[in-house]
């Protein structure tokens, strides 16, 4: 009797200590876009109270368990009691089969968001020429509706140059650069990091810079071996003259 009594007062307090919260998506969750080869990252946030427990929400997708993410959780407490926890989920590449409904579940709510992982061959040229004190200027090749916002390096350094200009272009934040004057130090590889809300993606791009001169050396070049050729032919003229009036 003193059993089923106090199960009874321990289902009766769990009724009134029952844990309630908000879960969202960070992101949104609405339709995000993506293309392959990209990282991709969410964030879902679970915040409630009234509990000693760590509830971490989970994330699946199409309803099954999620493979092949890393996963990071953190836990803040609030002054006035209330508990937020966010799970973080990353994959530093993807590829089409990851999209599909991605569902953040936690203990009383879930929430949704559909990600669509498009095809995408978008690169640079493996290499750039440009003339030495001419205007280097290249287009980050990230797609557009991507809304993406670009960082641009050189030989892994962030670059940071007073003859820099960054550009917004085609719906990328400093998606186009220009270097003015540029010298043969300016020679790198050359990479623009493009994010945006669920992912990264990087190009890269290798710049030569010729001497003013370089496009003239082909030409000096035959020019000499022609004056050579000549200087040749009159040598040998010469010595044949020579070689007639002994024998003469």
């Amino acid at each position: 009797m003193k059993t089923r009594s106090l199960q009874f007062f321990l289902w009766l307090l769990g009724l009134f200590t029952s844990v309630t919260g908000s879960t969202r998506i960070l992101e949104g969750s609405e339709l995000l876009q993506t293309v392959e080869k990209s990282s991709l990252s969410l964030r879902c946030e679970y915040t409630y109270s009234h509990t000693n427990e760590s509830l971490v929400p989970i994330f699946r997708k199409n309803g099954q368990e999620l493979v092949g993410f890393e996963r990071n959780v953190t836990i803040n407490i609030a002054s006035e009691g209330s508990i937020t926890v966010k799970l973080n989920i990353f994959k530093s590449s993807t590829d089409i089969s990851d999209g599909g409904i991605y569902t953040c579940i936690s203990n009383d709510s879930s929430v949704n968001v559909t990600i669509m992982v498009l095809a995408d061959n978008s690169k640079f040229d493996q290499s750039y020429s440009f003339i030495e004190d001419k205007d280097l200027i290249l287009d980050c090749p990230v797609p557009s509706f991507l809304q993406s916002t670009v960082n641009w390096y050189r030989d892994g350094s962030l670059l940071n140059d007073d003859r820099i200009v960054l550009s917004n272009t085609q719906g990328k934040q400093d998606g186009s650069l220009q270097l003015s004057a540029i010298k043969t130090s300016d020679r790198g590889h050359y990479t623009c990091s493009a994010s945006w809300s669920i992912g990264r993606k990087s190009f890269t791009t290798l710049v030569r810079v010729r001497e003013k001169l370089a496009p003239l050396w082909p030409f000096i070049g035959i020019v000499l071996e022609v004056l050579v050729l000549v200087l040749i032919i009159l040598f040998c003229k010469d010595n044949k003259k020579k070689t007639d009036r002994k024998s003469s």
